[in-house]
């Protein structure tokens, strides 16, 4: 352990050097300016207020606003895949944990079928497309 921090210290000794020289070099200029680091600075004068051109204001019309789409991606069972493999490719699909994909696939084995996800059209599509890639039976199907 010891060995390790001495390599971390090794590597980062240069670093904290040239800090050290870039925080002295401007303590040398701070001075050479007159005013003294340590000591408080005297507040001036509140100088008159600035006006800033203010930011043009944006007006949404929602009812023009077109709604965000979502799919959904149904993974269908069947008896082609082996189980191992089915998991396998739902986490790639979905880049999900493997606790997840096999709770997913678990439910599409019992049940049929299952929603193993709900998103914009071109993720949804992107899914559907990776769990295809083994042959597996998918739909995507508009939810909104």
């Amino acid at each position: 352990m010891r060995q390790r921090l001495r390599g971390v210290r090794a590597k980062f000794r240069p670093w904290v050097l040239s800090f050290m020289t870039e925080l002295s070099e401007r303590f040398a200029m701070a001075s050479a300016a007159g005013s003294p680091a340590h000591s408080p600075a005297v507040p001036e004068a509140p100088a008159a207020p600035v006006e800033s051109p203010g930011r043009p204001k944006i007006e949404y019309d929602i009812g023009a606003m077109e709604p965000r789409r979502e799919f959904a991606v149904v993974l269908y069972n069947d008896d082609d895949h082996d189980m191992l493999s089915v998991v396998r490719q739902l986490m790639l699909a979905l880049e999900c944990p493997a606790s997840r994909a096999h709770a997913l696939m678990l439910e599409a084995h019992n049940s049929g079928r299952v929603t193993v996800a709900i998103a914009s059209r071109g993720r949804a599509i992107r899914i559907a497309t990776i769990l295809r890639q083994i042959d597996l039976r998918v739909s995507i199907h508009q939810v909104n």
